[in-house]
């Protein structure tokens, strides 16, 4: 899959090109991929044209990319939302930057998309600009579960408050923290509980800190686990925030390594203890308690 984030010079052609902000690469989301994605079959290209909002997302950018390529996405536009982009009127967007950078052939959209200034621009618009710009469009019905439309900000306010189960069913896969285990302080070790340690990727929206029962992959297998998200502020309430993963039956270096860490479930939340004895205790209780879950 190509990506691009210098959109200036862009030129494709003969694309099937789906719209949106695709925070979270959710279940709905996967309805207008798997659109674009069969009309490959006639011929088309199929390009996601993601708008980046420039907050944290659900997803960094290489996990977004990992995860449209394995979807079968031939490329990933990314527009930043800049003033000159949201000044675009309706027809300008589509005239300057479906029409003449891609030669859209296929547009695809949820059934409430807006663009261009003031959020001006809908489906109807698309419509009445296809003749004269020689496409067709696709708008996908939203996708409802649990009596509610699967949304990025349901799943972000689900990370948010620890609720992995229902962040994870929403988007139709696990959400992850991928990163490279560094040194830390070394206190797990010297307490009888030795953490593989990564920082969260740049821009990645963390769930609520605390203690979760993790699954985490590495080069070696797969290990149940739990881990600590948060600034371990019994031992310095200036920590930056880190991913703490203590793994159960592992033995081995994991330095410099890439690991992938699944939260599963929340446990409790991050707390300062007035000891490094009574921390000690209270992960020994952690660990029984969570080597009890079926996970």
């Amino acid at each position: 899959m190509i990506s691009i984030e210098d959109t200036a010079e862009i030129k494709l052609y003969n694309c099937a090109a789906a719209l949106g902000k695709f925070d979270g690469l959710h279940r709905g989301h996967q309805l207008l991929i798997d659109r674009i994605r069969k009309t490959k079959k006639n011929g088309l290209t199929s390009v996601l044209c993601m708008i980046d909002m420039g907050k944290d997302g659900i997803l960094s950018h290489r996990e977004q990319e990992k995860i449209l390529e394995e979807n079968g996405v031939d490329i990933l536009v990314r527009f930043p939302f800049t003033r000159e982009f949201a000044a675009l009127s309706p027809e300008d967007f589509v005239k300057e930057i479906l029409f003449d950078k891609f030669h859209v052939k296929e547009i695809v959209v949820g059934t409430n998309f807006c663009f261009g200034c003031n959020r001006s621009g809908t489906v109807a618009t698309l419509n009445d600009l296809a003749d004269r710009y020689q496409y067709q469009v696709s708008a996908i019905e939203k996708l409802s579960m649990d009596g509610d439309i699967v949304s990025s900000t349901r799943i972000r306010n689900a990370l948010l408050k620890g609720e992995m189960e229902t962040a994870n069913r929403l988007l139709g896969r696990n959400y992850r923290l991928i990163g490279r285990v560094t040194h830390g302080r070394h206190l797990g070790s010297t307490i009888g509980f030795p953490t593989a340690n990564i920082f969260p990727e740049e821009g990645k929206l963390l769930p609520r800190c605390g203690v979760y029962a993790s699954k985490i992959y590495t080069k070696k297998g797969t290990y149940r686990a739990i881990t600590n998200i948060g600034t371990n502020p019994t031992v310095d309430i200036e920590n930056p925030v880190t991913i703490e993963s203590y793994l159960f039956d592992f033995s081995g270096n994991l330095y410099e390594q890439e690991i992938s860490v699944e939260p599963l479930r929340f446990i409790r939340q991050e707390q300062r203890f007035e000891s490094v004895d009574q921390l000690k205790n209270q992960l020994f209780h952690d660990i029984s308690f969570v080597k009890d879950l079926k996970y």
